[in-house]
């Protein structure tokens, strides 16, 4: 008897949810999406946002790990959301929508265009649509730690910061949403190298490190994106996103014929140059001149303090050796061009580049070894194959001789009068 009594008494909780509006007034809730590349929650709430009338999320709907963030599944779960929203009498919605944020992507995830759309499909109407990504006001550190050799110094850490714009992640949200709005039959059209190499930047920018499993040869497409995407692993993610602004400049400033809107991106993309910023400069004798950042470092103190902080040439870099104190200044022409070009990368960059270069050439050399490998094993194959033809030949031959033979003595002795 108690059992029934509070089925009873929750079925009664549960019909006292509903909300009434008024005839021919909407009832606003408000949908809290929070869409990250892990999962897609669709959480709906009252106008206070502390009653929750449903909470559904990608993850409760598909069964496999990777599709939890997908359109599909984001959509599915935005049409539970809608349908549990007419039960209780909500019509209308205000969406509020957010990325991971903070010391992460800044981005919503796959899911929350899908979810928003299927809200509106559904039935609900939609009034303000607000982004509500927390934003760092402080200079938090990501997580994860460090990895490989050590081998930045103060200088190498100190000259970093000063190469690294810093308004490089808003201009790659930028170029990101403007890729996005092109059209696929448009007048830019970039070739498939040029796509492999953003794809791979922007998986290496957004998600991470590729950790996933290589697809199968006989799949080219899906490998030639993994093998992009292992590429860029090798690099920091600010060092990705310079490099992903950099390609998108070059690839536009080839366009023959830019129309003004093309012009006013590329201005966007490559951000402010180094002589309009606030870089202050430093005199280090014999004409040479030392860069160093206003806002870095504290103005008060010796010059002796800044021999340290230089713009070395891309010339001096040594593929055994970092930049010691005794060769910190370069030529006036390297520092002008430096100075002119802010996408040159730093010392350690070029060595991590080097690294790199080393590290394909060194399987370029297996590869190409093994195939010289291959090329003799196949040699070998045919050599043997033609030997085993030719002595097949042979034998079919003296078992043709072998067979034939008996009827032609007999011919010839009948012919001769030999037999009768």
């Amino acid at each position: 008897m108690a059992r029934r009594a509070g089925r009873s008494q929750k079925q009664e909780e549960v019909a006292q949810l509903a909300v009434i509006g008024g005839d021919g007034k909407e009832v606003f809730g408000v949908c809290h999406i929070f869409a990250s590349f892990n999962d897609t929650f669709v959480h709906v709430t009252d106008l206070s946002g502390r009653e929750t009338i449903s909470r559904i999320t990608g993850g409760m709907k598909v069964k496999t790990d990777r599709d939890e963030a997908s359109p599909y599944a984001a959509m599915l779960a935005a049409q539970d959301v809608a349908e549990r929203c007419k039960v209780v009498g909500v019509t209308a919605l205000h969406i509020k929508l957010r990325a991971t944020g903070g010391n992460r992507t800044k981005t919503p995830g796959p899911g929350a265009q899908s979810a928003l759309r299927a809200l509106a499909r559904n039935g609900m109407k939609i009034g303000r649509i607000e982004d509500v990504t927390p934003i760092p006001s402080d200079s938090t550190r990501r997580k994860g730690g460090r990895r490989g050799r050590r081998l930045y110094t103060q200088y190498m850490a100190e000259y970093s910061l000063l190469s690294v714009p810093r308004d490089i992640e808003d201009r790659f949200n930028i170029a990101a949403r403007w890729i996005r709005s092109l059209p696929k039959d448009g007048h830019i059209q970039p070739s498939n190298e040029r796509k492999l190499v953003f794809y791979g930047l922007y998986k290496r920018i957004t998600i991470g490190e590729n950790k996933t499993t290589a697809p199968s040869y006989f799949n080219m497409v899906a490998r030639a994106k993994w093998e992009a995407w292992t590429r860029a692993n090798v690099m920091p993610r600010d060092r990705a996103m310079q490099l992903y602004l950099t390609e998108l400049c070059r690839m536009i400033e080839e366009i023959p014929d830019r129309t003004e809107e093309v012009n006013e991106m590329l201005v966007k993309l490559k951000g402010p140059s180094i002589e309009g910023s606030d870089m202050g400069k430093l005199d280090e004798g014999d004409g040479k001149e030392v860069f160093w950042d206003a806002n870095l470092v504290d103005q008060n103190q010796n010059e002796d303090t800044f021999h340290h902080i230089h713009a070395p040439s891309i010339s001096q870099v040594q593929s055994d050796s970092l930049p010691s104190s005794d060769n910190h200044n370069s030529d006036a022409s390297s520092l002008s061009d430096t100075r002119n070009n802010p996408a040159i990368p730093p010392t350690i960059q070029n060595v991590h580049d080097l690294t790199q270069l080393i590290s394909v050439l060194s399987r370029i050399e297996r590869e190409m070894t093994a195939i010289v490998n291959s090329l003799n094993n196949l040699k070998d194959s045919i050599t043997a194959a033609n030997n085993i033809v030719s002595i097949f030949s042979l034998q079919t031959l003296l078992y043709s001789v072998l067979v034939v033979w008996p009827f032609i003595v007999f011919y010839v002795l009948k012919r001769g009068g030999w037999l009768k």
